[in-house]
């Protein structure tokens, strides 16, 4: 993570994400503007749809934390 206050950072693979949160896998990473949720970076070939990062953006947007600090959280669609 680089600090930024303005990115919201997603890490995704296809099928469960054990294989992720184990470290099996570095999976896709998608970073998204959180003002407008526009995908600033992502994989060529995403495994995650524009219709998913927006419900995930949606999602990371209701969760923050009101200080501004930033949070990691697990979510499986």
């Amino acid at each position: 993570m680089s600090g930024r206050t303005d990115r919201i950072i997603i890490s995704a693979i296809a099928g469960l994400g054990d294989r992720l949160v184990g470290g099996e896998e570095d999976g896709q990473t998608y970073s998204l503007d959180r003002t407008n949720g526009a995908t600033v970076a992502g994989p060529a070939d995403p495994v995650l749809s524009q219709g998913d990062l927006t419900k995930l953006r949606n999602l990371a947007e209701q969760l923050r934390n009101g200080d501004g600090r930033a949070a990691g959280y697990r979510m499986g669609l």
